[in-house]
């Protein structure tokens, strides 16, 4: 039986991969609320023009462009990143929605060594991860209407992706320019290919859940360090890298995926391998020519 959809931020990175790989799959209606289809979460009065009928699942993507602009874009990432989600679960809550699944950040935790489960505790360093605290926040007492799924994610990466830490980190090792590495090891970090990211995102709209509101890391099992990512970009690109060590103290955004493990069981890709996708296409813009109803 064909799932009715609502998926918004489809003409993002994540939101294109998803809907690629929905269609190809062919067992969902999705309905695309975007920039693309007239829907701008900046504006006022955009939920007035949300679909009439109702839908099975609501998988909340749309995030500020201007995430890393702080303090001139506070106002459009608390106008996307909180109020559209209070918009959306009021929507959800009239149009007998079962589930709805918002894309967190795994950076709403206090950064510490190794990686963190979902009970490590939260304060936000950036404007960005503290709107995504405060949405998901708002999503609680709505899991009395509705199933709730808080997916809070680790390092996603992939072909076609921009200005993120691994496709900027490729350019600089291809440019020969130097990377900064805080204690030699630079940021730690779980990150999750693209593709592995989407088949957990569409495995969470269905997934049987012990809980009404679920929070759960989407990460991939490789800890690795920055430097360890320097050095398999420089290996399959036979390139010499330029570091640089400097005395500060290295950082970590590293997410425990145990919990996510029990709901999704394929494999996640190897990071060299995953590497080695990216790298063959680095000029990839992602899945083009798909289209929502």
């Amino acid at each position: 039986m064909k799932v009715a959809a609502l998926l918004t931020g489809a003409t993002g990175y994540l939101g294109r991969n998803l809907l690629h790989y929905w269609l190809r799959q062919g067992d969902c209606d999705v309905v695309c609320i975007d920039r693309s289809t007239g829907f701008d979460f900046t504006g006022h009065g955009w939920e007035r023009h949300l679909p009439q009928h109702d839908v099975d699942v609501v998988i909340h993507l749309a995030q500020s462009r201007r995430y890393r602009d702080f303090p001139a874009a506070a106002e459009e990432m608390f106008l996307v990143n909180v109020a559209s989600t209070a918009a959306l679960l009021e929507w959800a809550r009239g149009h007998r929605v079962k589930r709805f699944v918002f894309a967190s950040t795994g950076t709403v935790y206090v950064p510490r060594p190794g990686k963190l489960g979902e009970t490590a505790e939260c304060a936000p360093a950036s404007m960005y991860a503290a709107t995504k605290l405060s949405a998901e926040l708002l999503m609680h007492p709505y899991s009395q209407f509705f199933e709730v799924v808080i997916a809070r994610l680790f390092g996603v990466y992939g072909p076609g992706q921009r200005q993120m830490l691994i496709a900027d980190t490729i350019r600089k090792v291809r440019a020969g320019r130097e990377i900064l590495l805080a204690g030699g090891a630079g940021i730690y970090l779980t990150p999750l290919f693209v593709d592995d990211c989407v088949k957990v995102l569409s495995a969470l709209t269905e997934v049987r859940l012990e809980q009404a509101c679920t929070v759960v890391n989407v990460a991939a099992d490789d800890l690795l360090s920055l430097g360890e990512i320097v050095q398999e970009i420089a290996r399959q690109l036979r390139i010499r890298p330029v570091t640089r060590t400097t005395e500060d103290p290295p950082q970590y955004v590293c997410g425990d995926n145990t919990r996510l493990k029990v709901l999704y069981r394929d494999d996640f890709l190897p990071f060299r391998t995953g590497l080695a996708r990216m790298l063959q296409d680095e000029s990839h813009e992602g899945p083009e020519g798909v289209k929502c109803q």
